[in-house]
């Protein structure tokens, strides 16, 4: 399992054009995980597509996104989690534990 996070300050970006960093996350067995910071020098869609594609990224999960951020990411077979806020560790929390996922409508919702 691999995915990857928008991030600026230790936190989800609260748009996908303020992003700092990319966090990826791999998680290759049961307790084995490994987190790669990758910073981003400029923050257009095609930076961060190169950067997803380069580490064979296929789930995002960040604050708000652009349209065109989105469309450029779906016609690449990455899925998108949107609208999601919180501490880079609590969210690669939850989300190894599957309380953050999307639904059809491309909300998120996090489970308690």
């Amino acid at each position: 399992m691999r995915f990857a996070i928008c991030s600026l300050n230790h936190r989800v970006a609260p748009l996908i054009n303020h992003t700092k960093e990319i966090i990826v996350v791999s998680k290759v067995q049961k307790k084995d995980i490994s987190i790669k910071e990758i910073e981003m020098a400029s923050c257009n869609a095609l930076e961060i597509l190169k950067v997803l594609k380069d580490n064979k990224v296929k789930t995002l999960i960040c604050g708000g996104i652009k349209e065109e951020y989105s469309q450029l990411l779906e016609k690449n077979n990455i899925k998108i989690i949107e609208n999601v806020i919180g501490d880079i560790g609590d969210v690669i929390k939850m989300y190894l534990h599957k309380n953050i996922h999307s639904n059809n409508t491309k909300r998120v919702r996090i489970a308690k």
